[in-house]
């Protein structure tokens, strides 16, 4: 199909309209209606309508170029649009016509023009369907990745009884569009304008760039994109840039993001001066970014010798330290995506043990590591981005490189694209022998039977000297900017981006995208449906509904502990007795059709009576592995690859660090001996059914490495209110509470933002077998005190918590001065989150855990209907709190 097929065309051509066209026929596709002429090919076209997106309030109709030539094709549309609303409003079915969609996009230009009758088609549509139509009043483009643009003018909204009027310029519509300047800007000689992927900055007077270049550029659903360079032409001076940045910058809320289209304008020094010029952080990407295919996005170093595709899309670069990653590739072949950041082998299995080696994407390129090193920063993020080659490290410093690791490494090199693999540099970073060194040498340095194009390092010598060590605690940005939008699916652009790209051959690699599995698509998640509903206390979770009520919890270690049963798989009958406490999650906003929201009170306090810094003993470490049985035998292997890995855990003690561990992986698991599990027999004083379990988890965390900073959680409704937290109170949480170090974190349902400053939580991702990425872990009976119930600068109701010291006091329903130190810090920290891309959630246990309200229990759960003491009041201090602890409820 030529290229100008993504000028969407014009339906002027058909102006005759006989009864139904012949040679047309209407489909569905991807929950929209697309007009087609029959026996045509028009594959490629079809596959580019695919990638728009659909949602229950909005649908669009589109037509090929071929249809809207034939005669009929007005009156095919009709039916078309009929067909995109009417299914949903069936004659008898209210409840269908509440699922009908508020908005139709008719993707054909010339509607907006009057008829024989003096209206226009557009105005009888939105007329006789009763809903709003909005039709394109200037020329339509097909962006790459599913978006449609109108150049000259804007998309125009019909409603029933109201006269027409412009709206928007893009669909889907990303949230920052209307923020965007609505024309061109100057300044410093420079001009700045309108694109579909955001605006392009030029020399005032230059010649504008090939179009078709800027259309090659996909819409992020997450920021708006600024388009830097064109071919032969110098860069833009610094100082002028900057202006012009500044300019637009203002105005903006969230980053731009820069696309730099030529070599010179992407150098990470450059982009590195522009930070320090700018005093914040520039997400950059590493070249022109292009559609990646079967989804997510791909960038490309336009190298005079030939062009490749590194693995980091776009990254964070500061004035301070070494760039960030924010954004990556799909995976290679036969390499699956495990997170935004780490690949897995497909081969793998369904969940990585701690010693499989993954890949870890870096600045500099790919990291060989363990998965349990794949959490944390390490010396090769400190490798910077190189445009001419890319650096596979292998290994850590000061640790034995895995025996496997030559196998991975040809697993891995053989996944890439013939222009990746001639840019591969080897580092081995980790601790090799004399054979293992020339195994992995030998593999990088004959790629195909030819010499690299880059020598490969066979030492770690010139590496930087630090080792791994936790994801730093700075309130710096880490990734990319958290806004939602419609999803976009994945489709390949035919389009050439760049006459060099293309001339040079770089299209040959696309064959290997499209034999790429799904699963290995970046992790892109844009306005998801939401698909995790927090259950409500009528409502209890599965796994307790399937426990027999003569079947004791394998928790339960008092009077004579016996083995569990081993799990089946298969759940059993409901008890015929009330099943245990169910999920303290907070419950969906009452409806009219959903049980009264339960109130929340204030958790009891100190129920576990066992101190943070707790040492298990041999007898709490038998009862223990006696009560969850086979689950203890299961997860000891995965404890002895850690403690072989990171000898310094086990401090000289290691079958006392093993029975600990053991409960660390049990926390962050699912089911019956998880984490969620639990809690709710701590948040409803049920503690001695858990006693030898805490004790062991309390011992396990203490050796683990601590977590100093804000860390963030899920709260309820974005919308309603904090309800039961006031500034100023002090709140005791019975349970262990997980958090998440990462600032990019979201759920697909809507939710609240809870950050807590943290000073005691223990870092467990080393352990975690379904652990959250970076999961953090405070102890049972931590206290927290509320600073803040609105985020400042939004109003939103966001839970802004400081956790306290054991033996710390503090003013209760006031605000002290290390208070009004830290809430500074937490509101940094929330402004960051908000900024970054999203990592989506989907898996419910996880969500779980990441989402109980902080120190407040459903009324039924606490176990008295005493009312909440005021803002003011305090409970008595208890022994192991000097303190003292004070609750609060609104």
């Amino acid at each position: 199909m030529p290229d100008e097929s993504r000028l969407m065309p014009d339906q002027e051509a058909s102006s005759t309209s006989h009864p139904q066209g012949q040679g047309l026929h209407v489909e569905s596709l991807g929950g929209n209606t697309v007009v087609r002429k029959r026996h045509d090919s028009d594959d490629r076209e079809r596959e580019l309508f695919a990638a728009i997106p659909a949602s229950r309030d909005s649908r669009a109709v589109l037509a090929t170029t071929a249809s809207i030539r034939e005669a009929g094709f007005l009156d095919t549309l009709w039916h078309a649009c009929r067909r995109a609303i009417l299914p949903a409003l069936a004659p008898a079915s209210t409840a269908a016509r509440r699922g009908a969609p508020s908005q139709l996009w008719i993707a054909v230009g010339g509607l907006t023009r009057p008829g024989p009758r003096g209206g226009s088609m557009a105005e009888a549509l939105a007329t006789e369907l009763d809903t709003d139509v909005l039709v394109p009043d200037g020329r339509l483009e097909l962006v790459p990745g599913g978006s449609l643009y109108v150049t000259g003018g804007r998309w125009r909204l019909y409603r029933a009884g109201h006269p027409p009027r412009p709206h928007v310029v893009r669909y889907p519509t990303p949230l920052w569009e209307k923020q965007l300047p609505a024309g061109p800007v100057a300044d410093s000689g420079l001009l700045a304008e309108p694109v579909p992927a955001g605006m392009r900055i030029r020399e005032d007077g230059q010649e504008f760039p090939s179009r078709e270049k800027d259309l090659a550029v996909p819409q992020s659903p997450h920021h708006p994109r600024l388009l830097l360079g064109s071919p032969g032409a110098t860069p833009i001076p610094a100082t002028r840039l900057v202006s012009m940045l500044n300019r637009l910058y203002g105005g903006l809320r969230r980053p731009w993001e820069l696309v730099p289209t030529t070599v010179e304008e992407a150098a990470p020094t450059r982009l590195r001066e522009l930070a320090e010029r700018l005093s914040s952080d520039v997400l950059a990407t590493t070249g022109p970014v292009l559609h990646g295919g079967s989804g997510g996005e791909r960038s490309v170093v336009r190298d005079p010798h030939s062009p490749w595709e590194p693995f980091p899309v776009s990254l964070w670069h500061s004035a301070t330290g070494p760039a960030r990653v924010a954004l990556t590739a799909r995976a290679p072949r036969g390499w699956v995506r495990f997170n935004q950041l780490v690949y897995r082998r497909a081969e793998a299995g369904p969940a990585p043990a701690p010693g499989e080696m993954v890949a870890r994407v870096v600045p500099g390129g790919l990291a060989l590591l363990p998965f349990a090193q794949s959490g944390f920063r390490g010396a090769a993020d400190e490798i910077t981005f190189e445009q001419h080659r890319m650096t596979v490290s292998v290994g850590s410093p000061y640790v034995p490189v895995p025996p496997e690791a030559p196998h991975v490494l040809r697993q891995l090199l053989d996944g890439l694209t013939p222009r990746q693999r001639g840019r591969v540099r080897l580092l081995i970073l980790g601790i090799a022998d004399e054979r293992t060194r020339g195994e992995l040498t030998a593999i990088a340095g004959e790629p195909d039977g030819s010499g690299p194009a880059y020598p490969p390092i066979s030492t770690a010598d010139g590496a930087p000297e630090a080792t791994s060590a936790p994801l730093p605690e700075t309130d710096a940005p880490d990734t990319t900017p958290n806004e939602t939008t419609a999803h976009i699916p994945a489709v390949e652009s035919s389009t050439p981006a760049d006459s060099a790209l293309t001339d040079d051959g770089a299209s040959a690699d696309e064959a290997s995208f499209r034999d790429t599995d799904d699963e290995q698509r970046p992790v892109f998640h844009a306005t998801p449906i939401p698909t995790h509903r927090p259950r409500t206390v009528s409502e209890p979770p599965p796994e307790l509904l399937s426990e027999r009520a003569d079947r004791p919890s394998p928790l339960d270690t008092s009077g004579h502990p016996t083995q569990a049963p081993p799990h089946t798989g298969v759940p059993e009958e409901p008890a015929d007795t009330p099943p245990a406490p169910p999920s303290d999650r907070e419950p969906d906003s009452p409806t009219s059709e959903d049980p009264e929201r339960p109130r929340l009170v204030p958790a009891r306090a100190g129920g576990t009576g066992t101190p943070h810094d707790h040492h298990s003993t041999s007898e709490e470490r038998s009862r223990f592995a006696r009560a969850v049985g086979d689950d203890f035998d299961e997860v000891l292997p995965s404890v002895n690859t850690v403690l072989a890995t990171h000898p310094a855990l086990r401090e000289n003690e290691a079958d006392e660090a093993k029975a600990d561990f053991v409960a660390v992986i049990l926390y962050t698991g699912r089911g019956e001996n998880g984490g969620n599990a639990v809690n709710r027999l701590l948040r409803t004083g049920n503690t001695g059914a858990a006693r030898d379990y805490v004790s062991c988890l309390l011992s396990g965390l203490r050796r683990l490495p601590v977590h100093r900073g804000p860390s963030f959680r899920f709260g309820g409704s974005p919308d309603g209110d904090v309800e039961g937290y006031e500034p100023g109170a002090v709140l005791s949480e019975p349970g262990f509470l997980s958090a998440t170090a990462a600032d990019d974190l979201t759920a697909n349902e809507e939710h609240g933002d809870v950050v807590i400053w943290s000073h005691s939580a223990r870092r467990v991702s080393l352990f975690g077998r379904n652990s959250l990425p970076e999961e953090v872990v405070f102890a049972a009976d931590c206290r927290f005190k509320v600073l803040a119930t609105a985020d400042g600068e939004t109003g939103r109701p966001t839970l802004l918590l400081r956790e306290l010291r054991p033996d710390e006091r503090t003013d209760h329903g006031e605000l002290d001065e290390t208070d009004l130190a830290v809430l500074p810090k937490l509101r940094r920290a929330l402004r960051r989150k908000h900024g970054t891309e999203p990592r989506v959630l989907s898996e419910r246990d996880q969500l779980d855990r990441l989402s109980s309200p902080v120190g407040l229990v459903p009324t039924e759960l606490r176990g008295d209907a005493e009312a909440p003491p005021t803002a003011s009041g305090a409970e008595a201090a208890r022994p192991d709190h000097t303190a003292g602890v004070a609750t609060t409820a609104r």
